[in-house]
């Protein structure tokens, strides 16, 4: 473990400058022993000391401790996982009134609610933003069918938000404040700015949409009906004890059983990462089983991996939204999992398509909200277009007026076994994504997690 940690500290004193990321707190649990090391400073233009209580946002791994409120209830007899939502949201209307007559609250948590799941609604900071949000959701389009595919759903957590609400009779914040940030003793974990902002905290850095950077980024505050999908601040010392108590070392918050249970596989279809437990990612890598979750806002990217084979837990925080802040995680990752633990992660295998192989794979892809993606075959590769609506970068400069949005260069797509694929000069040991089959006939592509159906 000493090993580990000089080589930890090296590794992110030695790479976060180059990458662009400004502030890093890294923090590892392993045979008892506990590690955090912390560089940087949290922010470029008003900079202090990054410590291990300096709050960063972590984004989507907030999903996880939604997920863990729900469980709570669970265990208290009070929401059932395979139930209908509206035995508890009643009031729940989609576009598709068969869906939201099926739609259970186990959808909600592994992503196969199927609705499009990044829309950006703005309703408010009042106690009744979650309400208003679920209202909006009338307007969603289905995009796959119900439990069909894993397809990342911000919405869906939003939802499973308003179940905790309509639970517990209280807002989702005091909920996951009483039933899992005071328990586990998380004294460094918020979700109101009015307790961000008496405390050291960190600001998100860029260069106006480029890959790198060390600007600070004027967008800071989510909207608040997003708090169940990405909404909580936390210190490096609050991520790692909180991924502790994952492990079954917690104080009795959850029993094993419960802790084991969110942990398996709930879903029959894979994600380009793997299975779906309840909230919790899951596969393997290359010698055991690695279960995680990654966040990503306008202040930074986290990361927080559990290995309970061996008893080993890793939080990342960084204060960066460039590709380089990606890399860095990535290489932490590495460190700990094949440096440290000896994983030994199995070579992609390039597909070789044949030329009718490689057509099936061509089309249009609708992203949603204007975005495209046209798919043109080519000699065993293909190559992507994408396409972005006047509308759809008129409504991001709304919330980021210095956006510069990059000239859209042509992506090369390289095939490999089991439809997945590969970004050809992105580096990385596993799949980017994958063309999604339903009775064999390709209806999609997963990328960055959310499917996209083909049009045409």
């Amino acid at each position: 473990m000493s090993d580990l940690h000089e080589r930890l500290r090296r590794l992110i004193a030695e790479r976060a400058e180059p990458l662009g990321v400004p502030g890093v707190a890294v923090g590892v649990f392993h045979q008892g022993e506990r590690f955090v090391g912390c560089h940087g400073v949290t922010s470029t233009a008003n900079p202090l000391p990054v410590d291990e209580t300096t709050l960063f946002a972590i984004g989507s791994v907030t999903k996880t401790v939604t997920a863990t409120a729900i469980m709570r209830l669970v265990e208290r007899g009070e929401i059932d996982l395979a139930a209908p939502v509206r035995r508890y949201v009643p009031e729940l209307t989609l576009k598709d009134p068969d869906v939201a007559a099926h739609v259970t609250v186990l959808h909600l948590l592994n992503h196969t609610a199927g609705w499009e799941g990044d829309r950006v609604v703005d309703t408010g900071r009042d106690d009744g933003a979650l309400a208003a949000y679920v209202a909006r959701m009338a307007e969603f389009e289905q995009v796959m069918p119900l439990g069909s595919v894993v397809s990342y759903n911000n919405a869906a957590l939003s939802l499973a938000g308003r179940v905790i609400e309509k639970v517990t009779g209280t807002t989702y914040e005091a909920a996951v404040k009483n039933l899992v940030l005071e328990p586990l003793g998380l004294a460094d974990s918020f979700f109101d700015v009015a307790d961000i902002v008496t405390r050291r905290f960190v600001v998100g850095h860029g260069s106006k949409g480029q890959a790198g950077g060390t600007e600070v980024v004027g967008q800071w505050l989510m909207e608040r009906c997003a708090a169940p999908a990405g909404g909580l601040f936390c210190g490096i010392g609050d991520l790692l004890d909180y991924g502790r108590f994952h492990l079954g070392g917690g104080a009795g918050v959850l029993e094993p059983d419960t802790l084991q249970q969110m942990r398996r596989p709930s879903t029959t279809g894979t994600s380009t990462d793997g299975d779906v437990g309840i909230s919790w990612f899951l596969r393997d890598a290359g010698g055991f089983r690695v279960v995680e979750h990654t966040g990503g806002t306008p202040v930074g990217v986290a990361l927080l991996t559990l290995v309970p084979e061996h008893g080993l837990v890793l939080a990342v925080l960084a204060n960066s939204i460039g590709a380089g802040a990606g890399e860095l995680l990535e290489e932490i990752r590495a460190l700990v999992l094949e440096g440290h633990l000896g994983a030994e992660p199995e070579p992609l295998v390039p597909a070789n398509l044949a030329e009718a192989q490689l057509a099936e794979l061509a089309g249009v892809y609708d992203r949603g909200e204007g975005h495209l993606l046209v798919m043109t075959a080519g000699a065993e590769r293909v190559t992507v277009e994408r396409r972005f609506s006047d509308e759809l970068i008129a409504m991001y400069r709304e919330l980021m007026p210095d956006l510069e949005v990059p000239v859209q260069e042509p992506i090369t797509l390289v095939p490999l076994a089991g439809d997945a694929f590969q970004q050809a000069g992105r580096p990385g040991k596993r799949p980017h994504g994958r063309f999604v089959r339903l009775d064999g006939k390709v209806v999609a592509v997963e990328w960055s997690g959310r499917v996209a159906p083909k049009i045409s």
